[in-house]
Protein backbone atom coordinates (compact mmCIF):
# COMPACT_ATOMS: atom_id res chain seq x y z
CA UNK A 1 0.00 0.00 0.00
CA UNK A 2 2.79 2.41 0.87
CA UNK A 3 4.56 1.75 -2.43
CA UNK A 4 1.40 2.69 -4.34
CA UNK A 5 1.11 5.86 -2.29
CA UNK A 6 4.74 6.77 -3.00
CA UNK A 7 4.22 6.16 -6.72
CA UNK A 8 1.18 8.43 -6.67
CA UNK A 9 3.16 11.15 -4.90
CA UNK A 10 5.99 10.89 -7.42
CA UNK A 11 3.50 10.97 -10.29
CA UNK A 12 1.76 14.04 -8.88
CA UNK A 13 5.08 15.74 -8.21
CA UNK A 14 6.31 15.11 -11.76
CA UNK A 15 2.97 16.26 -13.17
CA UNK A 16 2.77 19.46 -11.11
CA UNK A 17 6.36 20.63 -11.40
CA UNK A 18 6.13 21.76 -15.07
CA UNK A 19 2.89 23.63 -14.37
CA UNK A 20 4.38 25.40 -11.35
CA UNK A 21 7.54 26.19 -13.33
CA UNK A 22 5.45 27.63 -16.17
CA UNK A 23 3.45 29.77 -13.73
CA UNK A 24 6.63 31.13 -12.15
CA UNK A 25 8.09 31.81 -15.60
CA UNK A 26 4.98 33.78 -16.55
CA UNK A 27 5.19 35.80 -13.34
CA UNK A 28 8.85 36.60 -13.98
CA UNK A 29 8.09 37.68 -17.55
CA UNK A 30 5.53 40.24 -16.38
Amino acid sequence: MQIILQNCMVFLHNDLRPKVYRSVAQLVEH
